[in-house]
Order: structure tokens, then C-alpha cells, then sequence
């Protein structure tokens, strides 16, 4: 049996197996938004070595969750793009997501890039909350800014928004991440280390949808 595999008949154990090793599950998280360069991923998973994300590719290629491909001209760079299979671990990543933001809302420090805001907000989303929600809300962390749209029971994303949007939350990341946990979310815009500006009947909107504290 090989030391990576438990050898046990456990449909868990055999899901570890593939995705189980330090790292995998966060290469499959940088995937989910698109097809990634190398480069792309090194910057997008700050601490791995470069010879430990080969590593993971090569690992992730076996299992057949990750693939390479060549975008058409004129880009024509060498991608990895995620199999469906590796597309089929979105769910769990959400899962994942939804379970740890309370426990990340209570750390002080870290790296952080702002298109990891993405998971957050698609784990938090209510479909049933935003029926007939039309809205808009950029999220602003220090220069860089992630434009979420909301369109009746669906949340899509934009890095390179043009036009104001219908509501702004700006604020560092420890603060924002505190907007999904009820009593911290108030106390973080009460006391200003988050700033929500927007009509009231937009922030209320987009609270119920994406189960944040608003100032509404």
C-alpha cells in the first residue's frame, strides 16, 4: 500500500486519498475561479514552495482533477484547468468555507488576496434570500476591489468593475470577515473598521442574501 493511502474501504478515507495532502484542497480553490498559470498559482497560494505546487499538480493530474491546457491565440499560455471531476469539489469547498469563517473571523494575521473573498460570499449565499434582488456591492480592501452582482437567486463576480456600484463595504480583511458573525458584524461597522455606504433598501437586500450584518 502506498504511505499516501490509508487502505481502508471508507468512502471519506478513499476522498483523502486524492485531495487529503497539505495544500491539494487550496489548489482546487485557486481553480474553481478559472484556468490559473503557474505563475497565478504561486501568487494565489502565498507559503507553498515552488517544487511542493509541482508536486501538488502532478498529484492532482493522477487523480484526475486537474489538467493542462492551452488557451487559444493570442494569449496561448500553458493553464490548469479543473477536470469535472476537480470541478465537482466546489461543494465541498463551500462546505468548508461556511465552517471555518467563524473560526477566521477570530484570527489576528495572515496573507491574503482579495479573489478569496469569492468562497466566503458564495458559502454565505441564500438563493431564496435574493429572489427579485437586483444589487450590486464592492468590496474594498486597502487598493484592490471585488465587485460581487447579485441578480435574482444568483451571485456572480467582477475584478475589473467599470461604473459605481449599489452599495461599498470597505474594510481590512479581519473586520470583513467578521460581517458574517451577527454581534461582531455591528460592532465592526458601529465602530467604523468597516464602512457600508448604500441606500438602506440595497444594504438590507444584500444582508438577507448573503447573511451579513448591515448598518439597515
Amino acid at each position: 500500500m502506498s504511505p499516501r493511502r490509508y487502505g481502508q474501504y471508507c468512502a471519506a478515507a478513499t476522498a483523502l486519498d486524492a485531495i487529503g495532502d497539505r495544500w491539494a484542497l487550496l489548489v482546487i480553490r485557486e481553480l474553481l475561479t478559472g484556468p490559473k498559470r503557474y505563475t497565478d498559482l504561486l501568487d494565489g497560494l502565498p507559503g507553498i514552495s515552488t517544487d511542493l505546487l509541482a508536486t501538488r499538480l502532478r498529484d492532482l493530474e493522477a487523480e484526475h482533477l486537474v489538467e493542462r491546457q492551452v488557451l487559444p491565440p493570442p494569449a496561448a499560455s500553458k493553464v490548469y484547468v479543473l477536470t469535472e471531476d476537480g470541478a465537482a469539489l466546489e461543494p465541498v469547498l463551500l462546505a468548508l468555507a461556511r465552517w471555518g469563517i467563524r473560526r477566521l473571523a477570530g484570527q489576528q494575521a495572515g496573507e491574503f488576496r482579495t479573489h478569496w473573498l469569492m468562497l466566503s460570499l458564495r458559502s454565505l449565499f441564500t438563493p431564496s434570500a435574493a429572489t427579485s434582488v437586483h444589487v450590486t456591492v464592492d468590496f474594498l480592501v486597502d487598493d484592490d476591489r471585488l465587485r460581487a452582482r447579485i441578480d435574482d437567486r444568483t451571485l456572480t463576480f467582477d475584478h475589473h468593475p467599470t461604473g459605481p456600484a449599489d452599495v461599498t463595504i470597505k474594510g481590512d480583511p479581519g473586520a470583513l470577515s467578521r460581517l458574517a458573525v451577527a454581534d461582531e458584524g455591528r460592532a465592526v461597522i458601529a465602530d467604523g473598521r468597516v464602512l457600508v455606504d448604500g441606500e438602506p433598501a440595497a444594504v438590507a437586500a444584500l444582508g438577507r442574501a448573503l447573511g451579513l450584518a448591515s448598518d439597515s
